[in-house]
């Protein structure tokens, strides 16, 4: 039977918003898939840019700190073919500093944080260069002791300053990653419940296909949390490499800290420690009216077991004696190479009386040790203890012209410079417990 024309037309209407309500459902569904789309690709670009700024700045951190290296390297080597390897690394690296430096800078957004912090770290480095510059030179020009210093009192400040900067960016970029990731995640959470919203005042078709759009958008968010899950990963072991490449700088450091105030050759103190020892150990003498005395100690008739027996020879008497120094001194008592043949003792919490004991003790010892090829070996010493208002240049003059004394008097011997208790002079007193064998 046909039908009739308003149960047609009813039918037509049924069909016409069915087909309105297809159109509805999928002119949204591409509007909230390209937006989706749209949203994810802003994501990635902005979690890549940030992972660009984290890869340059971690090469601008390395190239920092090994160029600070470097420079140590070339104030540790003697040879000078060493040094200027060295120093062509550190030139070498300071460009490489440069190059990410710059690479990072047109990374860098207008944000007032991000735009501070590229200023504190030029103004950091255009401290820091030019010190290192000026140390370096020193270095080539053969003025290794006052490098040093420079180096020890001045360049290391700008260390720690640069390591913070560095760890401050990177906690930023982190944030930030965590930021961009948090807005696409509430963006495309805002852009589901417009989609939820609009399909429920649909009919039941369009309830179909709500269903079908939550499923894909809990894909997305799937994927979304894949995502962030694999960048908190890499950006955790990028802070861990970051974090063991600090603790091998420090390893460095610390070792670099003992080779430049260790003598090479027979390990014990160099001169440059000696001195900030003594200088320390004067303080607390002046302060806490602690007693202490200074030993030198000169080997005699050294210069001809280096002439008649080689260098070679003469070194391992350097060692060797220095073992002998370290068997029969406390830990308590400070020893150190002051230069050539030349040792120094500085005896902590020790008067005259029991220091020349000491010193005696000491000579006598090694006068009957057998060393390596040269058979016996005989000392001469200078023992001073401070007089009161007493300089340590003024000290270390007077156990120098003691020790000059032994010499003049035959060697073998330790001489005692006993400052008088009145006047500014001092006077040498001869006390030789063994003449000469």
């Amino acid at each position: 039977m046909p039908q009739s024309r308003p149960e047609s037309y009813h039918h037509s209407i049924v069909w016409m918003m069915f087909a309105v309500t297809l159109l509805l459902v999928a002119t949204l569904l591409f509007i909230i898939d390209k937006q989706t789309v749209q949203a994810l690709n802003q994501t990635t670009q902005a979690i890549q840019i940030q992972h660009q700024k984290l890869h340059h700045l971690m090469n601008l951190h390395m190239a920092g700190q090994k160029r600070s290296v470097d420079l140590q390297q070339v104030l540790l080597h003697n040879d000078i073919f060493e040094q200027d390897k060295a120093l062509m690394t550190f030139y070498r690296d300071g460009m490489e500093y440069g190059r990410h430096r710059d690479q990072l800078v047109r990374l860098l957004t207008q944000s007032p944080f991000e735009q501070n912090w590229l200023t504190e770290l030029d103004r950091g480095a255009h401290q820091i260069a030019p010190l290192q510059d000026e140390i370096a030179q020193m270095a080539m020009a053969g003025q290794i002791e006052e490098a040093r210093n420079l180096f020890l009192t001045r360049a290391t400040d700008g260390l720690d300053t640069f390591i913070d900067q560095v760890n401050q960016f990177s906690n930023y970029q982190i944030n930030e990653i965590q930021s961009v990731i948090s807005k696409a995640r509430h963006q495309i959470d805002h852009l589901m419940q417009t989609v939820m919203l609009l399909a429920a005042a649909l009919v039941a078709l369009s309830i179909v296909f709500s269903l079908f759009l939550t499923r894909r958008f809990n894909k997305i968010n799937e994927n979304l949390q894949k995502a962030n899950d694999n960048l908190e990963a890499e950006v955790h072991k990028r802070t861990q490499e970051l974090i063991e490449a600090q603790r091998d700088l420090l390893k460095q450091n610390s070792l670099l800290q003992h080779l430049s105030s260790t003598d090479p050759l027979t390990q014990l103190n160099n001169r440059l420690e000696i001195e900030n020892i003594l200088e320390k150990q004067h303080e607390n003498h002046l302060q806490k009216r602690l007693p202490y005395c200074v030993l030198l100690i000169d080997l005699d008739h050294f210069k001809q077991i280096n002439d008649t027996q080689g260098h070679m020879t003469g070194d391992r008497t350097l060692q060797f004696f220095a073992d002998l120094l370290r068997r029969h001194f406390s830990p308590a008592h400070h020893l150190g190479r002051w230069g050539g043949e030349e040792f120094i003792v500085i005896l902590e919490d020790c008067d005259i009386v029991h220091a020349q004991e000491r010193a005696e003790t000491f000579r006598e010892w090694v006068a009957q040790q057998p060393f390596e090829t040269i058979g016996h070996l005989t000392l001469s010493g200078g023992l001073a203890c401070p007089a009161a208002n007493e300089s340590v240049a003024d000290l270390l003059h007077r156990a120098d012209m003691a020790l000059y004394a032994s010499k003049h008097a035959g060697r073998n011997r330790i001489t005692v410079s006993r400052p008088e208790s009145t006047g500014g002079q001092s006077e040498l007193s001869f006390e030789d417990v063994q003449k000469t064998i």
